[in-house]
């Protein structure tokens, strides 16, 4: 039972959870379980490990080269086969305590003014890097997933796309941190089993 101090060291009944433990199922053994409310010593263990898990670490400091103005240009494929080019200027900086790099994205294309904005974070319980895009082209959004490269340098992301009607595409976003003053970026769309390169963007700064 979940317990609220409504002051004075009055205790009032706010809610209650209840525990099972699930059995051994195809050989893949038990589910760990939740330490008991009153095991003060396992509820103690599972609060430490908590705190670690949402404690910023290196992956997050790596995020955070990334802070501060750049200058945006690039293209991306249209159906046609023709490209659109895209300019305009980015900011990243580090939100919820260096937890989370948002970027923000101001720029023209196809003649119009652009606006996007995309959240990267690392989970340390997943052990992956997780991020999600929001722009003014869509009311939707697109979450990717990915790990970083053993040199350092490129992050590789994938998601999909779901498509009125129901179809999903599967996309991909590579950026790579070439270092202090430049950036790129590659997005790439896999349709009918094939890959491909949809646009390229580069930051300076």
């Amino acid at each position: 039972e979940i317990m609220m101090d409504v002051g004075g060291g009055n205790l009032v009944p706010v809610g209650s959870l209840t525990y099972t433990r699930a059995g051994a199922a195809s050989g893949t053994g038990a589910t760990p379980a939740m330490p008991a409310m009153n095991d003060p010593a396992a509820m103690k263990e599972m609060e430490k490990m908590m705190e670690r898990l949402a404690t910023p670490g290196e992956q997050h400091r790596w995020l955070a080269k990334a802070n501060g103005g750049w200058r945006v240009t690039g293209h991306f494929l249209e159906p046609d086969g023709t490209k659109s080019m895209v300019c305009g200027t980015a900011c990243f900086r580090m939100v919820q305590g260096g937890r989370w790099q948002e970027q923000t994205l101001t720029a023209t294309m196809k003649g119009k003014r652009f606006e996007g904005r995309g959240m990267t974070g690392y989970d340390n319980a997943k052990q992956r890097f997780e991020n999600t895009w929001f722009d003014t082209m869509s009311t939707s959004h697109a979450p990717a997933y990915g790990q970083r490269s053993a040199d350092g340098k490129t992050l590789t992301l994938t998601g999909e796309w779901e498509m009125p009607g129901g179809m999903k595409l599967p996309f991909k976003y590579v950026p790579t941190y070439v270092d202090a003053r430049r950036m790129t970026f590659q997005m790439y769309m896999t349709v009918e089993g094939q890959e491909m390169l949809m646009g390229e963007i580069a930051y300076t700064r």
